[in-house]
């Protein structure tokens, strides 16, 4: 770790186990407290599990990829990239779908 970016590292993990330890007490809330639960409310539970599977899944790729995301997003502003697709992980879906036409 260099100098500066020292502080980022620690505070990036600081916010990762922060994130952990709240999913772990929603673990723990379920395990004890679920059978209060209806199926409105699990399907609401599950929409946020969906965010967070895909916030996971972005921060997995932006780790992966040592990319400029500055000089990406000065692209971005000047139209020389197209804005990113909400709709990423659905494309898979909707290629079915349009087949079946």
């Amino acid at each position: 770790m260099k100098g500066v970016d020292g502080d980022l590292i620690w505070e990036l993990r600081r916010l990762l186990a922060w994130s952990g330890g709240a999913i772990a007490d929603v673990t723990q809330a379920l395990a004890l407290r679920g059978a209060e639960l209806d199926a409105t409310a699990r399907a609401l539970l599950h929409e946020e599990i969906d965010a967070i599977d895909s916030d996971l899944a972005m921060l997995r790729t932006v780790l992966a990829n040592r990319m400029d995301w500055d000089a990406a997003y000065q692209r971005l502003l000047a139209g020389e990239i197209p804005p990113f697709d909400e709709d990423v992980v659905g494309d898979d879906e909707n290629e079915d779908a349009d087949a079946g036409r």
